[in-house]
Order: structure tokens, then sequence, then C-alpha cells
């Protein structure tokens, strides 16, 4: 985590995803699309989130880097997480100068992974934003009337959004970033690796990130010919609409 490299590895794959996403729902709306399915000119609303989100972005950003929590630009925050080296850890003095040299090295070690969770918020914020707006459309689109009407009915559902599609727009936000909640196959690594003797013992060193590297490889085979096997492919095929078509994209 503290190689420059790691960084600008994850700035631009979820830079590119941003570009990727809306290949995916352009495809999905104009090649596989039937009733109910994606709309001719949710590409272009997930633009207008983009355009529309990135000072909010820079904002969150800045909140997860002063404070440590997450989940500013999703509406859920989360707290920030517990330092392994600290004074609190160590049960020492946090007034005492050797509990403050304490917290003064955690506070270093914990600048890589800060930076990381800090770009991940700004990115969360685009992606939530982004999908928020699609899927805004796609309902103001459903309702009928003239331009005017779905333009206004759009704006209205943005002010105050349904929580189905707050649901939705931040589980893709998660998935374009690749934290995602582990799936049962990443889980039960997940509990040997920490609850088992060989798992505490080499586990960790083995496969320190295990849940990032998980999604990443989910991603990656979903868009492959091989997609066809996989469990997200075919859940979403058995509910037909929007998710069917997203999948075939």
């Amino acid at each position: 985590l503290s190689g420059p490299k790691t960084h600008i590895v994850n700035m631009l794959s979820n830079t590119s995803i941003i570009g990727l996403s809306t290949i995916e729902r352009g495809l999905a709306a104009h090649v596989f699309s039937g009733k109910e399915g994606v709309e001719v000119g949710e590409a272009m609303a997930q633009f207008h989130g983009l355009r529309q989100s990135t000072r909010e972005a820079f904002r969150n950003a800045a909140l997860t880097w002063k404070t440590g929590q997450t989940g500013f630009g999703v509406n859920k925050i989360e707290g920030p997480r517990a330092r392994s080296i600290s004074s609190g850890a160590f049960n020492i003095d946090p007034d005492s100068w050797f509990g403050w040299g304490v917290d003064a090295l955690g506070a270093a070690v914990n600048v890589p992974g800060k930076a990381l969770q800090t770009s991940d918020e700004w990115f969360k914020t685009i992606g939530y934003r982004f999908e928020l707006n699609a899927l805004a459309f796609r309902q103001s689109a459903r309702i009928g009337g003239n331009d005017a009407a779905k333009k206004s009915n759009m704006a209205d559902v943005l002010a105050t959004p349904p929580e189905t599609l707050k649901l939705g727009a931040a589980s893709e936000a998660a998935y374009r970033t690749f934290t995602s909640t582990p799936s049962e196959t990443t889980r039960a690594f997940l509990h040997w690796r920490n609850n088992t003797k060989l798992g505490r013992s080499i586990g960790k060193y083995v496969a320190p990130f295990v849940n990032t590297p998980a999604n990443i490889f989910k991603f990656a085979l979903e868009r492959t010919p091989l997609a066809p096997i996989t469990a997200a492919y075919q859940s979403a095929i058995a509910k037909g609409g929007p998710e069917a078509a997203m999948a075939r994209s």
C-alpha cells in the first residue's frame, strides 16, 4: 500500500470503469433491451450525474481524509477503522510522551491506507450519483408525458430519491469500486484465514487482501465468454428486464 503504483492503478482502474459502464449501458439500451429494459438516454444521464457530482466527491473525500469515516457519498456512514498501532491498543496513557509517540507512529503508518480510503470515497460518490441519475431517468421515462414533464419528474426523484433507488445506486457504486460485500466463497476463505491455526499462521501473509482481489476477479470474469457460468449472470437473466440487458451487454 505504501507504493505510489498501487494508488495510481486504483485511480486509473476506477476511471476506466466509469467509461466502460457508460458503454455497457448504451449497448444494453440499444441492442439488448426489449420492453421494460434499459431506457435509451440512461448513459447520457450518467454523464450528467458525473458532471454534477464532482464537487461533492471532492468534499466527501476531504471528509474521509479528515475523519477516517467513509460512506458520505452513499449515505451510509461508517466509523474509522481501529488502528493496530495506537496508545489505546497497547493500553498506554495517550497523554504521556510515550503514548503520543505511539499514536504519531500509528498515524504515519496509516497514511497509505487512509489515502486509499480517500480515493475510494471520491469514486464511490461519483459512482453513486452516476447510477442514481440513470435510475431516476429510467423511472421518469416510464411515467410518460412530454420532455418537460419527464425532466421535472427526474429532478423531483433526484431531490428525494426512493429508498430502492438509493440502495441500487449504492450497490452499483460498491460494485464498480470493488468494495462489494464478500461472496459466500470469499467469506469461507476469510473464516479459514482468521479462525484456524493454519490460516492465522500463513494465510494472512499469503493473502493479506482478499475481498478486493476477489471482487476484481469476479468483475473481470463477468466480462468474458465464461460469464454465463457465474451466479451473478444467471441471477440477472432470471430476473429479466434491465438486469438481464446489462448482464448480456
